[in-house]
């Protein structure tokens, strides 16, 4: 036996919709069909605006590691592009789950059609398999939401979810945490190594006149250094 379908108009779907449950006129019930779709382009625009982000997060986080001469300034570049890919990615999760919601109010209706309307039969069904569509569709968005926003902390923080990153991923030891704690580093041994001087300086002998070599003391690369030179 063959299998006819029977497309309904706009008309047709809110008397159907009344038949079965909803509460509401016409203009309602067309305004709740259109934000569905509506929830669920945006949804996918707020995805596509994280993962601009987090290329913006990791671009930031390549020039930090170039910039050897201002490695705190690029550091500090980079953990607020990431923060903003990071709030783009929680908006992006945001409208996904709005359009999941109304993506599965819209199943489980056609749903309830499709069981109690024998004469509109194939016309249920294919509404039900519409609203599914959607529902797979806010899921993908999602999903690509937290990945964008894991990446987006890996870059600023070197976590994954709070947990440290490993020497697997693209984010180790290129991260703006990294470079910020390289930089502090680097700062620290400079401070060490110029107080350093200055007390070895003072230890260069002032009398020295009596003695078979003259002693000079000196810094290189970070250590004291005492030279002596034969007297003539």
């Amino acid at each position: 036996m063959s299998a006819s379908k029977v497309f309904l108009a706009p008309a047709s779907l809110y008397a159907l919709a009344v038949k079965y449950g909803f509460q509401g006129t016409e203009q309602e019930f067309v305004a709740q069909e259109t934000a569905y779709v509506t929830q669920a382009l945006n949804a996918a625009a707020a995805a596509e605006a994280a993962l601009t982000a987090a290329r913006a997060a990791q671009s930031a986080a390549e020039a930090a590691e170039t910039a050897a001469g201002n490695q705190a300034t690029a550091a500090q570049t980079a953990a607020t592009a990431a923060d903003t890919a990071k709030t783009a990615a929680q908006t992006a999760k945001n409208g996904a789950e709005t359009a999941r919601s109304g993506a599965e109010t819209e199943r489980s209706l056609a749903q309830s059609a499709a069981a109690n309307a024998l004469t509109y039969k194939d016309a249920a069904a294919g509404s039900a398999s519409s609203a599914a569509q959607d529902k797979t569709a806010s899921q993908t968005a999602r999903a690509g939401a937290e990945s964008a926003e894991q990446d987006a902390e890996a870059w600023a923080k070197g976590t994954r979810n709070g947990t440290p990153v490993t020497s697997g991923d693209e984010t180790y030891h290129k991260n703006a945490k990294y470079y910020a704690d390289e930089a502090g580093d680097s700062a620290a041994e400079a401070a060490a190594s110029a107080a350093l001087a200055t007390s070895v300086v003072n230890l260069t002998d002032k009398d020295d006149s009596n003695k078979l070599y003259a002693m000079a003391w000196s810094i290189e690369g970070g250590f004291p250094v005492l030279t002596l030179t034969e007297r003539t």
